[in-house]
């Protein structure tokens, strides 16, 4: 009986001193993770590293980082930048919504381009060639001006093409087109012959002592107007408002302002196949009109072609 409770006593005194034992270790935790804290508080931080991916000339990498922004990442991952080279998100973004940074490397290039200088056609009137004929008198040669530009890529691709200068080197050459003006006139119409005269054998009268021969003479008709001046004509077209005011129009004429003054009335006589003018007034004036030339107003373009310069009758009215 005594031997069997020395034994409980026994196994009750192991149990209280490994309870003990724990409550002492509990206790040494709590102290160290209360310093802990303590040391925290007192300025520390814990930083947690983010996996950031790096994206640079077709390389892609990870790197695992505590720092703030951009620029902090890629000196700690010893990525350079050249002065122009950039990147997306930029330097001083900050990372609170960053994954990858992609790093773009810029590089420029000089280029040299060809294009080519259009050239101009140049019409010219001939008065000798006939009417409506062409001759090609020269042909057109493009000209050619070299253009300088400064090309920017990023990765290779172009961002940027600027024109750095202009170089003409040759000059392009007119092509130019003869026409032709010249109406031939239609040939004057041949006078009618006169009619043979006819012999009549005079009649004896007894009771005519002579006979008187009559003559008969044609008188040749004559210009309703006199006093006329031969001038050359030319011709023009277009419309717009005359020196004098008028607008242009057929019947007003261009004349040079010493030899006619604006304002007379005129009467114009073709001295060709042409028709006559007619009735005219001395409305405008031209810097080519200079003595006796008159420029006569027509409706069309082709009709002033087919006039050209002929000399005319000008009468003066008034």
């Amino acid at each position: 009986m005594n031997h069997k409770r020395k034994s409980t006593i026994s196994m009750i005194s192991l149990l209280v001193i490994v309870i003990t034992l724990v409550v002492v270790a509990f206790a040494s935790n709590e102290d160290n993770r209360s310093s802990d804290e303590n040391n925290l508080n007192a300025g520390e931080k814990i930083k947690i590293k983010k996996e950031i991916r790096i994206e640079d000339l077709g390389e892609s990498y990870k790197v695992y980082t505590d720092a703030e922004d951009v620029s902090s990442i890629l000196s700690e991952a010893g990525v350079e930048l050249a002065e122009e080279d950039y990147t997306l998100p930029v330097g001083d973004t900050k990372l609170e919504n960053t994954k990858s940074i992609c790093v773009y490397r810029v590089t420029k290039e000089k280029l040299v381009e060809n294009i080519d200088l259009p050239y101009k056609e140049v019409i010219e009137y001939d008065d000798t060639m006939p009417y409506g004929e062409e001759v090609v008198v020269s042909e057109g040669k493009f000209g050619l001006n070299k253009v300088k530009y400064l090309c920017t890529y990023a990765n290779g691709k172009l961002k940027s093409k600027k024109i750095v200068a202009k170089v003409p080197s040759i000059e392009p050459v007119d092509r130019v087109i003869k026409i032709g003006t010249y109406v031939e006139p239609e040939p004057e119409p041949e006078p009618e012959p006169e009619p043979e005269p006819v012999y009549v054998e005079p009649v004896n009268d007894t009771d005519t002592e002579s006979t008187e021969e009559e003559e008969y003479v044609v008188e040749e008709s004559e210009s309703d107007f006199s006093g006329g001046m031969v001038f050359e004509a030319t011709a023009y077209t277009g419309g717009g408002i005359t020196a004098s005011g008028l607008p242009a129009a057929v019947g007003y004429v261009a004349v040079d302002p010493s030899v006619i003054s604006l304002g007379t009335r005129l009467y114009i006589e073709s001295m060709s196949s042409w028709p006559d003018y007619g009735y005219a007034v001395a409305a405008d004036t031209g810097g080519a009109i200079n003595g006796r030339i008159v420029d006569l107003y027509f409706d069309d373009y082709e009709t002033c072609v087919q006039f050209g310069r002929r000399n005319v009758m000008v009468y003066v009215l008034d």
